[in-house]
Order: structure tokens, then C-alpha cells, then sequence
């Protein structure tokens, strides 16, 4: 588990001074699927803790939820609709 103590002095106070709660919440995420734990984040961000409490909690349990790999054949679809996107707007893929 990391601590808030664990990071340097410029790093804690670049996290916690002058973002706004979108930031912090992007911040939190982000942190979360390295490192740092749910805890840590409310620490880091105290001034923002009641706000990220519940979305770092449904978030937690969003990744959680094992979700079924798609279908090959929707595979195959998304990519055809990718690539006939990318078609339209990007030179390179103009055949």
C-alpha cells in the first residue's frame, strides 16, 4: 500500500493544489490501476474526498466485473467499422 508520505514533496503538492475535481477524479483513476489504493486517493485529494468516495468506489467495482470477450464475428464487424471510418477521414488508409 502506498502512502501519501511516499511521495515526494513536490508531487504531492503538484497533485493536490489547483485542480479542480474532473482532474483529481481523471488523477485518481489513473493512480488507481497502478499503485495507489482507494484510500490513498481520499488522502491525496481531501479537499475533493466526499465527491471521489463513491465514483473511485463504482469504478472499483466496475473493474471487478469479469466481462465476456466479444463474439468474432462482432470482432470482425468493429474493425470493418474502424477501418471504413478511418477510410473516410485519413489519407493514408484511402486505398
Amino acid at each position: 500500500m502506498t502512502e501519501c508520505s511516499d511521495f515526494p514533496a513536490s508531487l504531492q503538492a503538484e497533485i493536490t493544489m489547483g485542480l479542480d475535481r474532473d482532474v483529481a477524479l481523471g488523477e485518481c483513476l489513473s493512480l488507481l490501476t497502478v499503485v495507489v489504493d482507494h484510500e490513498t486517493c481520499l488522502r491525496l485529494y481531501p479537499h475533493y474526498a466526499a465527491e471521489l468516495d463513491p465514483l473511485l468506489t463504482v469504478a472499483a467495482e466496475m473493474w471487478r466485473v469479469r466481462t465476456p470477450p466479444p463474439r468474432l464475428v462482432s470482432y470482425w464487424t468493429g474493425q470493418d467499422r474502424m477501418l471504413a471510418a478511418l477510410a473516410c477521414c485519413h489519407p493514408f488508409w484511402h486505398s
